[in-house]
């Protein structure tokens, strides 16, 4: 399948819980999130969903570490 690219590398920077979350987000079970993630499926709006949690994780995680940053100086 053409999405298995690098498919890994994105299962492996989602968090615990991010599949029940992303699940949840597209009203499908945490099994068909898990068949995207492990390139059996190419179910596009669990794709996106996907995409949209790993962008909004990233950014929380840069702005909570440039908040700590700043208490240290």
């Amino acid at each position: 399948m053409e999405t298995t690219f690098n498919i890994d590398k994105i299962r492996e920077q989602l968090p615990f819980g991010a599949q029940t979350e992303i699940a949840k987000k597209c009203n499908v079970t945490v099994c068909m999130v898990n068949r995207v993630l492990n390139g059996k499926s190419e179910n596009t709006k669990i794709l996106d969903a996907i995409a949209d949690y790993l962008t909004d994780f990233k950014q929380q995680k840069n702005d909570t570490i440039s908040r700590l940053a700043s208490l240290i100086d």
